[in-house]
């Protein structure tokens, strides 16, 4: 039983293992918003930040894409 356990243990721990931990110094109100946020969506602290990261640089690749067609379409006259 003992070792049934800790098998399952070893493969949530690796399904969940990330490649790399970064460590961020916030201040305490932007803290105490992605807290309010990882808690509206029942998520943890760790979750809300990757994915708030994320979605700033998708948004970020998404102007760049915006401003490279905007300077295609511009006329060289």
């Amino acid at each position: 039983m003992i070792s049934l356990l800790l098998s399952r243990v070893s493969v949530y721990n690796d399904c969940m293992k990330k490649e790399t931990v970064v460590t961020i110094r916030v201040t305490p109100e932007l803290k105490g918003i992605i807290q309010k946020l990882a808690e509206e969506d029942d998520r943890t602290i760790a979750w809300m930040a990757r994915k708030l990261i994320i979605e700033a640089l998708e948004f970020r690749d998404g102007l760049k894409k915006a401003e490279k067609k905007k300077s295609k379409n511009a006329s060289p006259f």
